[in-house]
Parts: structure tokens; sequence; C-alpha cells
């Protein structure tokens, strides 16, 4: 039973983040169609549709897509995003809200960024977004935040060990417990940069939505140009 499917809204829910990154990507994406990775329950996706009706979703996780389905009337559709066979070329590829950090290694990065690159267009933009290094340092002693959602009460722990974050949601519904355990994985940003590097790709980096440049933060904004072949 995946219960932070179905409340993931409630719990982690974001209006003013995802307004946040709805302005950025119109600021650096190309008008026409679009594709998102990672798409989870479909907000950030709808207000990009605002701008261009063109918009396609996909995500791994089928009861997350459901959620979406029944929310907004959008091209959302189950897949893997290793594996985008099947799919159009776009304008614009977006993967944000740290879903590459979900990643299980930097090989599966490399397979992700070869399967973007073979569907983006010719001067497309490919963008994406990572954990800053700041936040292992930041979740070395945990976090635990409590609260109340729709079915009962939950915990939310982060903790780092090494380069990667462990998080565990513990649901508190009736008389049942229930805990689900999610794992991220914080690159060195050089990794990802040799990465692009190796594709021949031209790319600006951003921290934190508006300062160029690797600074301090919690995110990493990485704007990708595929220039013609």
């Amino acid at each position: 039973m995946n219960i932070l499917s179905q409340v993931y809204d409630e719990i982690l829910g974001d209006e003013e983040g995802t307004n946040l990154y709805a302005d950025f990507i119109n600021k650096h994406r190309i008008k026409g169609s679009l594709l998102e990775c990672a798409c989870g329950s479909g907000d950030l996706l709808a207000l990009l549709s605002q701008s261009d009706d063109n918009v396609t979703g996909i995500d791994l996780d089928e009861q997350i897509i459901q959620v979406a389905k029944e929310k907004y009337n959008l091209n959302i559709r189950h897949q893997n995003m290793l594996n985008l066979e099947g799919l159009s070329q776009y304008k614009t590829i977006i993967c944000v809200g740290d879903s590459i950090n979900y990643l299980g290694s930097i090989d599966e990065v490399e397979i992700f960024f070869s399967e973007v690159f073979s569907h983006l267009e010719d001067d497309g933009v490919f963008i994406f977004d990572i954990h800053h290094l700041d936040r292992l340092e930041e979740f070395k002693e945990e976090y635990l935040e409590e609260g109340f959602f729709s079915l009962g009460e939950y915990q939310w722990s982060i903790l780092s060990v090494e380069q990667q974050l462990y998080h565990q949601f513990v649901f508190f519904i009736d008389d049942n417990v229930y805990i689900e355990n999610v794992i991220q994985n914080v690159y060195e940003p050089q990794l990802i940069t040799n990465l692009l590097i190796s594709f021949d790709m031209t790319f600006d980096v951003y921290t934190d939505f508006s300062r160029k440049g690797i600074h301090d933060g919690e995110k990493l904004f990485f704007i990708v140009r595929r220039q013609k072949r």
C-alpha cells in the first residue's frame, strides 16, 4: 500500500514553489512541445499548459499518475524516464523537483540524459535541477516534521549519510502504522557537467532559481541547449 502517492499533495504540495518553477521554466523554455519527466501529480504541468497546451507528462508511479488524471485533463502517461521509447521529439524537456536525485547511480543519470537528447529537437532546451551539495551538510542532523493529514497523522524525517539523503515517512492511520522509505543520491556537480560535455551540450547553471553560477544554496538548475546536428 503506497500511502505517499495518495497523499503527496497534502504533505509535499507547495503552491509557491510550483509557481517559482513555472516562472523559471517559462523564462527559459522554447515555445512549442514540452515533455515533463517525473511529472508527479501534474500541478506544474498544468501551469505550463497555460502558456502552451502542447504538453506531455510521464511518471513511473502509477498511483500518482491516477491522481494527476483525476485532477487535470492533460496528456499524462505511465512511463519510466529511463526509457522514452514511443515518445515524440520535443522543443523543451524538463525534469525538476530533484527527480534526477532519485536515480540510483550516475550511470542511470547518463542513460536518462541519452534518452532525453534522443528526443530533444535541434535548438531544443533541457531544463533540470538537482540537490546542491549543501543539502548533505544541512541534514547531517536529522530533520523531523510531524503533522496531520486527511487520513491521520504522519512523521517525515530526513538524514544525510555520505552522498545520500534518507527520507522516512511514517503514517498513523486508524490503528495501523505504515512506513515508506525513499533514498536520494546527491551528485557532485562536476559529474553532471562532465556528462553534459560528453554529449556535446552547452549549458548554464543557476542556484535557487535566480543566481547564475554555483553558489551556496538548495538546488542547482541546468539550462541545457542542443545545437543543430
